[in-house]
């Protein structure tokens, strides 16, 4: 009876995880869109991103002092190093909308799944899945459904974007490897801070690498964009999904991040009025990409339980 109690337990903590981590893709899917309304360019949107976010973040570690762990001080030099990943990945993601747009974008970051599959096991030592690469597979032809319908006039964009889903890919794994050991808010706010003074230090040489705009500074009509960016787009879908990382693998999460593209460029078309990949081969392909989304946790319990049952009883 315990033994059920307990499985009972561990799925409602993932339900709610899978809960957080779907308001967080629906909120990651909101930036693309906001990213293109933005006047800056890749890089001076990045640094505000997470220079605002940095601040947001100084109440709430400290209102979260009380449930502080104590990990080793190489924890902290590794999430730092974690941050500078984030930066360059978001630094990619933008410079791929600015490059083409939010859909093409959103699209390119279908692949992190895939990706994630495959460095997950390498990274934290782990035996391959064949379940997770399978179902990332299946985020490929809906992924190649959609792109199909994108000009090619977007290729450099679409290169830039492959780019940065393996540097989603890149950290949300090594995340999984400390978020046990570090409060999520704590670890949130480190990895800001560092990509935050990673970007203030670099600024010189990646500005000779950004595409767009040499302004830096918002104009007024950048300031309430910014603020729905920095705190509902950062930090609370940040803090969610880093949240859900201590019941789910880095790969269930980035499944469900593969989401993305379809929240995404369903808000793109309705705010941004960018229709021309709403076509049945969107449809298609949004509808493989729930389904490789909603079987995974489906199969992985099934999976689960007949381990459960195959178990001796003590």
């Amino acid at each position: 009876m315990k033994c059920k109690a307990g499985i009972s337990n561990i799925f409602t903590l993932v339900k709610r995880a899978y809960i957080e981590l779907h308001i967080a893709v629906l909120l990651y899917g909101l930036t693309a869109v906001l990213g293109e309304m933005l006047s800056l360019s890749a890089l001076p949107l990045v640094w505000w991103r997470v220079g605002l976010a940095s601040l947001c973040f100084i109440p709430l570690v400290w209102l979260a002092r009380r449930k502080r762990l104590a990990p080793p001080k190489s924890t902290y030099f590794a999430l730092a190093g974690i941050g500078c990943i984030i930066a360059l990945h978001w630094i990619t993601f933008y410079g791929a909308i600015k490059l083409a747009n939010a859909s093409v974008a959103l699209i390119c970051f279908a692949s992190t799944s895939l990706l994630t599959s495959l460095i997950e096991p390498v990274l934290l030592k782990k035996r391959f899945d064949w379940l997770d690469v399978g179902l990332g597979a299946l985020v490929i032809p809906g992924m190649l459904l959609i792109i199909g319908v994108v000009d090619t006039k977007y290729h450099s964009g679409i290169a830039v974007g492959m780019l940065s889903a393996l540097l989603a890919a890149i950290f949300s794994t090594l995340n999984k490897r400390y978020v046990s050991q570090v409060q999520p808010v704590d670890m949130s706010a480190i990895q800001m801070a560092s990509a935050f003074a990673f970007l203030s230090i670099g600024y010189p040489l990646l500005k000779k690498f950004d595409m767009g705009a040499p302004a830096f500074w918002p104009i007024a009509s950048d300031w309430p964009i910014l603020a729905v960016f920095v705190l509902g787009c950062t930090v609370l879908a940040y803090l969610l999904n880093t949240r859900s990382l201590r019941q789910l693998s880095a790969f269930s999460a980035n499944l469900a991040i593969s989401l993305e593209p379809v929240y995404g460029i369903i808000l793109a078309a309705i705010i941004l009025k960018q229709y021309e990949v709403l076509r049945p081969e969107f449809y298609l392909g949004s509808l493989l990409l729930f389904a490789a989304v909603m079987a995974h946790p489906i199969l992985s319990r099934r999976r689960k339980r007949k381990l459960t049952v195959k178990q001796p009883e003590a």
